[in-house]
């Protein structure tokens, strides 16, 4: 007999064999988890402030730009699996919520906000949370597609890690969704390295590909 359930690539399942999705049938919503990695970086002693290609400017956080952050991150999360994994990436509504709240934290790290324009339009953004251990924790960050390859993604991480050095700031971390390879690479080269497995739960209500799967598996 042969089931097809209809199942996110990078999903994990809450059953012994977690690559078996057990829990979840066509149009059935439940819990599940997805692999992430948190990845860190130990600030170096010295670094430069990246340049961006000609047309583009950073603008440094302020609370005016609450609203131009959330657009950035709505317009880089559509139709990619971060937007399952964290339903606020969904809608603009949702990402300007997610900005609301990130800015009022006690621990929201303002010199770490920084949103990349290009001809006025937000097109790169990234946020960080200052953690108890001088731990310079990145929140989001997001390229929009028509301006991805240009470097943006690698000249914003740098902007945050040449702040943390400014800060003495030991650390910057970040998670990641292990699907997003092309992400983790870009990590690498910048010198963040694995340090900790994690799952993250979530409400999965739509599904985005479907497997066959047999009951002789166990």
């Amino acid at each position: 007999m042969t089931t097809n359930l209809s199942v996110p690539a990078g999903v994990l399942f809450p059953s012994g064999a977690p690559e078996v999705p057990r829990l979840f049938f066509q149009g059935q919503p439940t819990r599940c988890y997805f692999k992430r990695y948190k990845m860190e970086l130990d600030t170096p002693a010295n670094s430069s402030p990246p340049e961006l290609p000609e047309d583009y400017s950073w603008a440094e956080w302020n609370v005016g730009l609450a609203d131009e952050h959330a657009l950035a991150l709505f317009n880089s999360f559509q139709g990619e699996m971060d937007s399952r994994v964290f339903h606020s990436f969904q809608s603009y509504q949702g990402c300007q919520g997610l900005m609301n709240v990130l800015q009022y934290r006690i621990d929201f790290l303002p010199q770490a906000a920084w949103l990349i324009r290009a001809d006025k339009v937000p097109c790169g953004t990234i946020q960080a949370i200052l953690q108890k251990n001088g731990v310079v924790s990145i929140q989001n960050i997001g390229i929009t597609p028509k301006h991805r390859g240009l470097g943006l993604g690698s000249a914003l991480i740098q902007k945050l890690i040449f702040s943390a050095g400014q800060g003495r700031l030991p650390v910057v971390s970040l998670e990641v969704t292990a699907e997003n390879t092309q992400a983790i690479r870009l990590y690498q080269r910048l010198g963040f390295h694995k340090t900790k497995l994690l799952y993250k739960e979530v409400d999965l209500k739509e599904p985005v590909a479907t497997v066959s799967l047999t009951n002789s598996q166990p």
